[in-house]
């Protein structure tokens, strides 16, 4: 994608960057893993599950660099469900709210997609615009099977008593785990999705303020949901290559150059990186930490 947009031009232009807009947006996004940490405690509190802020605020950095550095979007969710159950929390609610944790998140991204597509669709290639409708629609039904219990909930027992599978015991306690909290809390956390999503847009602007393209915020509500949709997607690593064609695609529209927006793209990128490097520290500490631990007692 560099290639085509030319390497140059746009290494030229991250190095004439803003770099106080740049450290601006880097702590609005350290605080946006902070603030989906009360998403997390919300799902947890909500069944009588109260680990404290900071420990989950440390899982939460920590997945982030596993999601960073690993191959996938979702190799932190694991380490965090993994994390979790040593602090004392059972394999099934701990599997069960970092799921819900996550979900609730995708959804909020979803439903901004749609929204948005109506006034951006026409600029995404069809292929990739039927699949972001698709998502939205997924979204959508998400949203409403996640708050519906009267009728999906004798629906789907009555599904788990008539069809066999394989790990179908694992299965329906995972299920029901699943559903063990309340609509109030899952609202909360849905709420606290929408908000993290807002500060995506925040983050994107200021990058391209910071890379000297004065663009519109309308663009960035437009724009940023769909380029985190898209980043779902299993086409590379980390998103590297759709992330830098998703931006040259849709700026384009608002006047930016493809140099511009790769390096917006980039840059973006690059705070990412850093906030997983953040991550791994944390890590490192809490390995170092246990390692001492079990030295002493030894």
């Amino acid at each position: 994608m560099l290639l085509q947009v030319g390497v140059q031009e746009t290494l030229q232009k991250l190095r004439s960057a803003d770099f106080g807009l740049l450290g601006l947006a880097l702590a609005l996004f350290m605080f946006g893993v902070y603030l989906r940490t009360f998403r997390w405690r919300a799902l947890l509190a909500d069944r009588g599950l109260h680990v404290p802020i900071r420990t989950l605020t440390q899982l939460y950095f920590i997945g982030q660099f596993f999601n960073t550095f690993l191959p996938t979007g979702f190799g932190g969710d694991v380490v965090r469900v993994i994390e979790l159950n040593r602090h004392g929390v059972s394999k099934a609610e701990s599997v069960s709210t970092v799921f819900l944790d996550r979900l609730t998140g995708l959804l909020a991204f979803f439903l901004m997609t749609l929204a948005a597509l109506p006034f951006a669709g026409a600029l995404i290639p069809a292929e990739v615009r039927w699949v972001l409708v698709g998502l939205g629609i997924a979204g959508v039904v998400g949203t409403g099977l996640m708050f519906e219990h009267r009728f999906t909930t004798p629906l789907i027992d009555r599904l788990f008593m008539r069809v066999r599978f394989p790990l179908k015991a694992k299965a329906e306690r995972l299920y029901q785990a699943m559903r063990a909290n309340s609509p109030q809390a899952t609202l909360k956390a849905m709420l606290v999705g929408f908000m993290f999503n807002l500060l995506l847009i925040a983050i994107n602007y200021l990058v391209g303020r910071a890379l000297g393209q004065n663009i519109a915020l309308g663009y960035f509500f437009l724009y940023v949901p769909i380029i985190s949709t898209l980043l779902l997607l299993p086409i590379s690593l980390n998103g590297l290559g759709v992330r830098e064609g998703a931006y040259v695609l849709l700026f384009a529209s608002a006047g930016v150059s493809s140099a511009s927006a790769a390096s917006m793209s980039l840059a973006f990128w690059a705070i990412t990186v850093a906030a997983g490097l953040a991550g791994g520290a944390l890590y490192a500490m809490q390995g170092a930490r246990g390692a001492f631990r079990i030295r002493a007692e030894g």
